[in-house]
């Protein structure tokens, strides 16, 4: 305990020093310095520092040698208490400083302050002389010099990283067998009605909540529960909330109004009938039997065909025994080379150059640890990137001795000065309370724990501090599903303290931090620099013991009373917080004696919700408050009128004043206001005129918001925002409208914005949009904020689709449209947005096409877990390369997306992904009624996941496999009851396709239509499966055979030696009957001459035949022909160099339709066409050179139909068509249109 003391002493020391140097350039403190004694005094500190930093103080535990430290102690309270002294000293000399007055005040003032100056000069030297003192009494303890610390003397630098990245907290080693016996154990529970329950219980930091967190994501169970909620319970128990999160979770209702137990029991058996759910209850403390009972009862509502699954994690076995446990687990500990494993990751163990020297003193690090990964976890961030002068003296400390299997005070060592006082005083805040991350740094800054350097603002060193506090564990972010929403919609930051490193922040604030409830006796706390009230009636007279407090907490007072009289003691007092308090008086006036006061948080005080009708002007006269919290105060109707006093102002939250009916015109004047919540402020309907002077405002909530007179101009002068938040407007006039629609020419002059949230903004415009425009037009104009990362478009129900000039937001990451119930789609060019990371689509009803594009959010995580919120019909997902893990794959079951009914994965070709593909693709089972799967450069070398031998896709009806270059073979097509379509594109591994392949289909219906498009190897494609089209497309190495495919209509495009190979497949007669029942052929450039299609030899049922932009057509064979008299139907088309039908075309004795289509060349039809005594129609379109018909056009005597349409050459008809008995009149369309064509004599059209 005393290594811990001397470390916050010697903290404390280093802080002092600091604003003791940083204050002795102010005129008023070197009036003080008599004799040099301030820079003697500076100098002593920091010795006395220096001192304390380098020496290890010994554990008399076990060894008789080593006396007792309780003289030790005692100093170290002595340190302490002079170092505040000092601290408090410099703040009333500078408080008290007099601006210049000119004549007798001025003098009479000078002299004043000369008396006070030569008081407080002498006080200064007695501190200077009781310093020395200690000085040398430190000395006769003779403590020596430490190794571990005078290693740990040099801050190291953290590289940049994410606060995951920095964390790691997904890395687990040692529990996979607890999981599978877990997950077991879940899945075999079945009690009837009750619930089965299995608690995990453990000391702490030993791994509970990862071992629950690793089962609740387990694939297997997600599969085998409909359902699941997350609740950490921790110490504050609240049946009430743990409904509600449980609500929340298994039904997306974001608020339970008014909701008794009664509700919540009800509604959550309506939530469990006929499901399987699994819960978690993290950290539950509670061991009131009844209490159990009650929650117990609660969560065993649902009927017959319910099973609920509850896993409880804490401490203590007795709570898992008194709720009722079926099953209790013990977490243990590491083993030796799991804990050694564990050090070795968190180090980077093995990408060291001396790992081999180090592995030794590594093994006995992790061994001291005991098995427990938080304090590995925690040791580990200290050695990551230190030397191995370093790793010996850790291994070597005596620290060990007092904290066995405890790192803490090493890390805590391992601190600069500041933040171990940031840390310390974490221990001010409950055990398992969440913790706000800008809350706690706010009451940092406020008591003075923050001070920027030459390199860092204050901001920047607080953010810096946060994440090493994480990256040691120190603090943890609490789990995704716990929730706290702001007004503006956007998420808190929150944090929770392990219970282990709760205890050591308390045992750090020793003499520092006094803790008062109802149920202890009130004794003399001026030695405490901060003081937690929970459930106390603090009298007036009691406040006087708080005479040195610099942070108070007051948190459920019911009794506390504060009169006029209440602030005059504590007057250094920097942060007061007084939470769900009654004050039995308003806020007295006496507030401004807390002369220091820079953190001021009332909300949640019910007293001040119910009488608080305003503040007391003298709140004004604090001139070092920044930042002041008033969020719920309803009663409050107006703020003082010089509030504009109060110029150190950074910080006000009015939130939830419902009752606030204007802001004083000296509102403008808080120049360095930075961030402003006036949401949910439903009575202030206008902003004064000199609120646009708050040029430095970054940030801007004015959510349910009524203040439309003046917004316009008010907004307008903020060129420094960078959050707006304008979300559900309540316009309830017509005179509101025009407003919003004035607002869209306030987005050019917010060139800084980055967060704006539109969410149900958009709605009252739409009724004052004229007919010929759209939300679009409006959208538009936000497409300039070039500084936009996150835009909430939220519930704006009339908005059916987004402007593609948002992609002119290059630094858009997060778009939120949840509830835009009439948004059809997400198109891809939202996900071609390099920056965009996120888009949020939860409740989108009418979603029917949503295009996914995978994205990196660092080397450990993508934004594919938000598939989760995705709900429509055709779904696309690309770049699946980019998925980081198998993990977060099984955490997206798209099993359950039962709406779903086209899917299309892709990967990006000749790209490598951290996932093997075959792998990945296994973890993409589709819901059992999808209709069509498509792949997309899939690069496994088989496509044969599990689940597709499961029979689960009984109405899949298409699937494309696109650009999968390795693939050898096809998945068994067979398995697929209803699959109507196949199409087979750019697969360069297969070489051929037959029914050993699995293509055969047994008793399968027949295919509507199967293509094989660009299949560079395919050389043998031969089966007995039947399709209605075949399409067969640039397949340059295919051969048929030896039977033609059954296929009903068939396509041939850029495949030659399809059409040119039958020649040597064996006798013709081998395709009579009903194996070749093709009726329809369509070749499209072929460059074989037509001669040649020998393939047409094989097709004697062949009905129509179409040849598109194919060479050499002319050339033909009187065999060709006469192979196809069955043919009814033929058309040329595209067939440019050709000037001529073929000569043979009179062999065609069934042909009926002749179509001859842009053929350009085409001059002139060959005699042999006149024994087509069977045609009935013949059409010419877009023949430009054909000028006439032949006399012999007469012979044709079935001929129904002449057209001509686009045939301009075209000069007249021969007489003979008179003699066409059967030619319909309407039918001549090129003459009647083409009135420069004279028909011959005789024809009366």
């Amino acid at each position: 305990m005393a290594q811990v003391e001397g470390m916050l002493a010697s903290a404390i020391l280093e802080n002092t020093a600091k604003k003791l140097r940083s204050a002795m350039g102010d005129e008023s403190m070197r009036r003080l310095s008599v004799d040099g004694c301030l820079e003697e005094m500076l100098k002593t500190l920091e010795d006395i520092r220096a001192s304390l930093e380098g020496a290890e103080i010994p554990s008399p535990q076990g060894d008789a040698q080593i006396p007792s430290l309780e003289p030790v102690r005692g100093w170290l309270r002595l340190v302490r208490t002079k170092a505040y002294a000092i601290q408090d000293m410099v703040d009333d000399v500078q408080e008290t400083r007099t601006p210049t007055t000119a004549g007798t005040m001025s003098r009479m003032l000078h002299y004043c302050r000369g008396k006070e100056d030569h008081r407080s000069g002498n006080k200064m030297k007695e501190m200077q002389k009781q310093l020395m003192e200690l000085h040398k009494e430190w000395h006769n303890f003779g403590f020596v010099p430490s190794d571990v610390v005078s290693a740990l003397q040099n801050d190291i630098h953290v590289p940049e990283t994410t606060l995951s990245e920095a964390d790691e907290q997904g890395f687990v080693v040692g529990i996979d067998q607890d999981i599978r016996y877990i997950a077991d154990m879940c899945r075999a529970g079945d009690v009837g009605k009750a619930p089965f329950i299995l608690a995990i219980f453990g000391m702490g930091g030993v791994g509970k909540t990862t071992l629950a967190k690793c089962v609740y994501n387990c694939r297997e169970l997600q599969e085998e529960y409909d359902s699941r909620a997350w609740v950490n319970v921790s110490y504050e128990y609240d049946m009430h909330r743990i409904g509600e999160s449980i609500i929340s979770q298994l039904s997306g209702e974001a608020d339970i109004l008014n909701g008794d137990m009664d509700y919540m029991t009800k509604r959550l058996g309506e939530l469990f009938n006929g499901m399987k759910t699994l819960l978690v209850l993290d950290d539950l403390q509670e061991e009131d039997p009844v209490q159990l009972e009650c929650l117990k009862c609660m969560l065993s509502g649902g009927d017959k065909d319910s099973k609920v699954t509850i896993i409880v994690t804490g401490r203590s076995r007795h709570t898992g025994m008194k709720i009722g446990a079926h099953v209790l687990f013990s977490k243990a500990c590491l083993t030796e080379q799991d804990s050694f494993f564990l050090l070795s990751y968190k180090t980077l163990f093995d990408q060291r150059t001396d790992n081999i020297e180090l592995r030794m003193i590594a093994r006995m690090v992790s061994s001291k640890c005991m098995g427990v990964p938080l304090t590995i976890h925690a040791i580990g961030w200290i050695l990551r990137y230190r030397d191995a002068r370093v790793w010996r003296a850790v291994e070597a400390s005596l620290i060990w001795k007092d904290y066995c299997e405890d790192g803490s005070p090493l890390s805590y060592k391992s601190m600069p000065a500041n933040l171990r006082l940031c840390f310390a005083y974490c221990g001010i805040f409950s055990k398992g309370q969440i913790i706000v991350k800008d809350d706690l740094i706010h009451q940092w800054v406020a008591l003075g724990l923050i001070q920027p350097t030459d390199i860092l603002s204050t901001t920047q060193l607080a953010e810096e501090y946060i994440r090493r506090l994480l990256s040691m564990s120190f603090l943890q972010a609490t789990d995704p599903s716990y929730k706290v929403y702001k007004a503006s919609g956007k998420d808190d930051i929150l944090f929770t303290m392990n219970d282990k490193f709760h205890d050591f922040a308390i045992s750090v604030m020793y003499n520092e931090l006094f803790i008062l409830d109802d149920s202890m006796q009130t004794r003399d706390l001026n030695e405490y620099r901060h003081a937690v009230l929970t459930n106390h009636g603090f009298r007036p007279s009691q406040l006087s013991l708080l005479s040195s407090i610099q942070a108070l907490h007051c948190v459920c007072c019911s009794k506390m009373e504060l009169i006029d009289q209440s602030f005059s003691f504590p007057r250094h007092l920097r942060v007061l917080r007084l939470k769900a308090s009654f004050l039995q008086k308003l806020l007295p006036d006496s507030i401004c004696q807390l002369r220091h006061l820079g953190y001021l948080n009332l909300a949640g005080c019910s007293g001040l919700e119910s009488f608080l009708q305003k503040l007391p002007d003298s709140i004004c006269q604090l001139r070092h408050l920044g930042y002041l919290n008033l969020a719920g105060c309803s009663g409050l109707v107006t703020l003082p009128e010089s509030i504009g006093d109060l110029i150190n102002m950074f910080h006000i939250d009015l939130s939830g004043c419902a009752g606030l009916v204007n802001l004083p015109q000296s509102f403008g004047d808080l120049i360095n206001l930075l961030y402003l919540d006036l949401s949910r402020c439903y009575r202030l309907i206008e902003l004064p005129e000199s609120f646009s002077n708050l040029k430095k405002m970054e940030h801007l909530d004015l959510s349910f918001w009524s203040c439309f007179k003046g917004i316009v101009e008010a907004l307008g002068g903020l060129i420094n925002v960078k959050s707006l938040n304008l979300s559900n407007p309540c316009c309830h006039l017509a005179d509101h409208w025009p407003q919003l629609l004035e607002l869209k020419d306030v987005w050019g002059k917010l060139p800084k914005l980055r967060y704006l949230n539109l969410s149900m903004f958009l709605n009252p415009i739409f009724y004052q949009l004229p007919e010929d425009e759209s939300l679009n037009n409006y959208l538009e104009c936000i497409s300039g904020l070039s500084s936009l990362e996150y835009l909430d478009l939220s519930h704006n129900i009339f908005l059916v689709d987004l402007p593609e000039s948002l992609a002119k937001l290059n630094k858009l990451h997060t778009l939120d449209i949840s509830g835009c119930a009439r948004v059809e789609r997400v198109d891809k060019w939202m996900f071609e947005m390099e920056s965009l990371k996120s888009i949020v689509v939860r409740n989108c009803q009418a979603l029917e096409v949503y295009q996914f594009v995978v994205c990196s959010y660092s080397n450990w995580s993508s934004n594919f877990v938000q598939l989760n919120d995705v709900s429509c019909k055709e779904l696309e997902i690309s770049c699946l390369e980019k998925v980081k893990s198998v993990e977060e794959a099984q955490n997206v079951t798209l099993v359950k997306k039962q709406e779903l009914e086209t899917l299309k994965l892709c990967w990006s070709v000749d790209t490598e992904g951290h996932v093997e593909h075959n792998d990945l693709f296994g973890e993409l089972q589709p819901p059992p009624n999808l209709q069509c799967l498509e792949l997309h450069g899939y690069n496994g070398e088989t496509c044969f996941p599990a689940w597709w031998t499961s029979c689960n896709l009984p109405n899949l009806v298409k699937v494309i496999m696109e650009v999968l270059p390795r693939c050898l073979s096809l998945p068994p097509l067979r398995l697929l009851p209803s699959l109507q379509e196949l199409v087979l594109r750019k697969m360069a591994s297969i070489t051929r396709i037959d029914d050993a392949g699995d293509l055969s289909g047994g008793n399968r219906v027949p295919f509507n239509k199967v293509e094989l498009d660009d299949m560079d190897s395919l050389e043998m494609f031969n089966t007995t499966w039947y399709t209605n089209e075949l399409v067969i497309q640039k397949c340059s190495k295919l051969v048929l055979g030896p039977l033609p495919p059954r296929a009903q209509r068939l396509v041939i495009s850029d495949c030659d030696q399809v059409m040119s190979s039958w020649r040597n497949q064996g006798s013709r007669h081998v395709v009579e009957g009903p194996s070749t029942p093709v009726t329809e052929l369509e070749v499209q450039s072929c460059n074989v001459p037509l001669a040649g299609w020998s393939l047409l030899h094989y097709l004697p049922g062949l009905h129509k035949l179409t040849i598109h932009n194919c060479n050499n057509v002319a050339a033909s064979s009187p065999e060709v022909f006469l192979a196809l008299s069955s043919l009814q139907s033929l058309c040329f088309s595209a067939c440019n160099s050709m000037s001529s039908l073929p000569q043979e075309l009179g062999c065609l004795a069934s042909l009926k339709e002749l179509q001859i289509v842009s053929c350009k060349q085409l001059t002139c039809l060959p005699d042999s066409m006149q024994q087509l005594t069977s045609l009935q129609s013949m059409h010419f379109t877009d023949c430009e050179s054909i000028t006439t018909l032949p006399e012999w056009i007469g012979s044709l005597i079935s001929l129904q139909e002449l057209v001509f349409e686009k045939c301009h050459a075209m000069e007249q008809l021969p007489k003979s068509i008179n003699g066409l008995k059967k030619l319909k009149d309407n039918m001549l369309l090129g003459i009647k249109i083409r009135r420069s064509i004279s028909a011959p004599l005789g024809i009366d059209r």
